[in-house]
């Protein structure tokens, strides 16, 4: 999505850590499922071959699915990256770049 990624700063007068970390690991969670079932609802040939044009149709369909499943997996990375910026709140506020999960 954005490259100015903006995640939130745990605080006394604010969401704890734990919390924030809880809600975004909640939707990293779900981001599966809603893949499996997007891959599940991929369109199929044999749904539009009737339809004038329908070859067409398909491959326009095809198209419109891939960039929803591109969309949920943007949202899945900004969410990791968000949630690296919870986890380590120095590195948000000193630089707010994203961080590399792959070190820990």
């Amino acid at each position: 999505m954005s490259e100015k990624l903006v995640a939130p700063t745990a605080h006394l007068n604010g969401t704890s850590k734990a919390e924030l970390e809880s809600q975004l690991l909640s939707v990293l969670e779900h981001t599966e499922p809603l893949l499996a079932a997007l891959y599940a609802a991929s369109p199929n040939l044999r749904d539009y071959y009737v339809q004038e044009d329908g070859t067409q149709r398909f491959r326009i369909a095809c198209c419109h699915h891939e960039e929803r499943i591109r969309a949920v997996h943007a949202i899945s990375e900004d969410i990791m990256q968000i949630l690296a910026r919870v986890l380590d709140p120095v590195a948000n506020f000193r630089t707010g770049k994203s961080l590399n999960l792959a070190k820990e």
